[in-house]
């Protein structure tokens, strides 16, 4: 079904009060518009406006873990058979797979699956990979084989979780210097369809300079016998 430029633009700005903005399914609308847009160009032009942003930002409530440390204890070990026994999707068995392993572009990955939030009614899920480079702090959101997440929705995604954490207590929590910087980024799989979005990025102008604006790194890696390469296709400027 296609759905009208205007239809998008009217979905769009009665959302820009969620904080969960990102999950919304326009996001994730593939093709055009009836004026030959792209929905993810219509989205980011929006957003990328001074009051579409400053919603956006608004929309998105710092949560601190009360009481609770955002390190719960992950030790990359199976339980039950089954990886910390609670583990259901493939990117968290890769991020299984990832722990305690060191990236060229951004360090050890130190933990998986770190919980966001108090309760897991406030709606926000978990940072898929945490990485430490000695210098940054990295939250990574993962995306593995044929995942059809649009590059725009895993942008806003991993950046709704970095608004969220209070980084102060999650360096504090990890043990890493209070002036260390936090970064956010995805790490996608050359088959998923966020890289399909950046092969073909000169078609989505708008929606690169909204993930610059961001701030959000974009990774790529592919598989090769049993060893996970990585490659950097967008690093923001520190």
């Amino acid at each position: 079904m296609r759905y009208s430029e205007k239809e998008t633009i009217k979905r769009v700005e009665e959302a820009l009060q969620s904080p969960k903005f990102y999950d919304n399914n326009f996001v994730n609308w593939k093709g055009v518009t009836d004026t030959g847009k792209r929905y993810s160009e219509v989205i980011s032009a929006i957003l990328l406006q001074k009051e579409g942003r400053s919603r956006l930002d608004m929309s998105i409530p710092q949560i601190t873990r009360q009481g609770k440390s955002y390190f719960v204890g992950h030790e990359g070990k199976p339980i039950n058979g089954r990886p910390d026994g609670k583990l259901k999707r493939q990117e968290e068995y890769m991020a299984l797979g990832m722990f305690k392993k060191t990236f060229k572009h951004f360090g050890e990955i130190i933990d998986y699956q770190t919980p966001v939030i108090n309760k897991q009614n406030e709606g926000i899920g978990h940072i898929d990979l945490l990485s430490y480079d000695g210098n940054c702090l990295h939250i990574l959101e993962l995306k593995k084989n044929n995942e059809d997440d649009t590059l725009l929705r895993c942008a806003l995604q991993v950046y709704t979780y970095w608004k969220t954490v209070n980084h102060k207590k999650l360096l504090d929590d990890f043990g890493k210097p209070n002036y260390t910087k936090v970064r956010k980024g995805i790490l996608i799989c050359k088959n998923c369809l966020a890289y399909k979005d950046f092969k073909n990025i000169a078609e989505l102008p708008k929606t690169k300079r909204l993930v610059e604006e961001l701030g959000v790194d974009v990774y790529v890696y592919e598989e090769k016998d049993g060893d996970i390469i990585v490659e950097v296709i967008l690093q923001i400027n520190p």
